[in-house]
């Protein structure tokens, strides 16, 4: 895994990429496929974590993370788990529906998403 150093409190990032939802927002979730784009556009440091089975990461929402190739013949397997306040709307993106069915992540299947580069562009961070 890669984390971006101090992400959680990079506003211009938390006011841009950080207020969109990928579902709702119809946006691509890649900012930059380069370390060397994270640097000249953002500013951003990545610091490269190694963990072994079993080990556990709690980070916040504005923690920019990734994961590096995999390049073992070995699988990688991880979950992530949301957790939102109880008195908050329901996001039924996340929830079975009356008919038992869960979209899961064909939330959007066939939709058309925004580029990273022409949201750099609008944010004024290309």
């Amino acid at each position: 895994m890669v984390i971006g150093l101090k992400s959680r409190q990079h506003q211009k990032l938390i006011s841009t990429h950080g207020a969109t939802d990928i579902d709702r927002d119809l946006t691509d979730a890649v900012l930059a496929l380069t370390h060397r784009k994270w640097w000249r556009i953002w500013g951003l440091l990545w610091l490269r974590l190694h963990f072994q089975p079993c080990d556990v990461i709690i980070f916040g929402m504005y923690m920019m993370h990734s994961t590096a190739s995999n390049l073992t013949d070995r699988y990688r397997i991880s979950i992530d788990t949301h957790y939102q306040l109880a008195g908050e709307a329901k996001d039924e993106r996340f929830f079975f529906g009356p008919d038992g069915t869960w979209p899961g992540n064909f939330y959007n299947l066939g939709a058309t998403y925004t580029p990273t580069a022409e949201l750099r562009k609008q944010w004024g961070c290309d």
